[in-house]
């Protein structure tokens, strides 16, 4: 009874504290690009994707990302090539390469549609940066060539959030994940802005 009861307890601390400090680490500290004109910006913790135009935030997007988090290239690069209905099938109907180092042609790397939809929110990709077909076709038009794109790995507590699995919820150490949420919240908060 006792255990059931603290079971009670954390999953409500759950749902109340960890959310709070999520949106703190979230939705405060969201990435605002300096650059004016249009702007990606990738958070491979929350597989989303910004857009970005004169630094208003046009809309969000459901992204996949590498099945490792090394696999999708970090830094700054800009959309050097775009191509319509590419060639390889698993790309889906649009391509947008990335300028990574070792790769300047967009070859390698790249924003792009996909034929495995389910895909889509999660780690899953080979490093590209997988979009629904509505999605990748709705942002192709309003990406020009030149495009910056800044892909970062995100907070720890973003990262943490989403890979959160209420099955765990018997092993958890709640003082513990608690002050790691609120350090990380207030502590990313800081540099995330610091970094962009």
């Amino acid at each position: 009874m006792l255990r059931f009861l603290i079971k009670i307890i954390a999953a409500a601390a759950i749902i109340i504290i960890i959310p709070a400090a999520v949106l703190a680490a979230m939705d405060l500290s969201r990435p605002i690009p300096a650059a004016k004109g249009k702007y990606i910006i990738i958070n491979k913790a929350e597989n989303r994707l910004y857009f970005y135009d004169n630094q208003e935030m046009i809309k969000k997007y459901k992204v996949a990302t590498g099945k490792q988090d090394k696999l999708t290239p970090e830094g700054k690069f800009k959309v050097v090539n775009k191509i319509i209905n590419p060639d390889n099938p698993l790309l889906g109907s649009r391509w947008m390469g990335l300028n990574t180092p070792g790769h300047k042609d967009g070859t390698k790397y790249g924003i792009h549609g996909t034929n495995e939809p389910e895909s889509i929110g999660g780690h899953k990709s080979g490093g590209c940066i997988r979009m629904g077909k509505k999605d990748v076709e709705e942002i192709f038009p309003n990406v020009p060539i030149g495009t910056p794109v800044r892909i970062y790995r995100g907070s720890k507590v973003q990262k943490m959030w989403a890979d959160f699995k209420w099955e765990n919820l018997n092993n958890i150490n709640l003082p513990g994940l608690l002050f790691s949420a609120a350090y990380c919240a207030a502590k990313n908060r800081q540099t995330e802005q610091q970094k962009i």
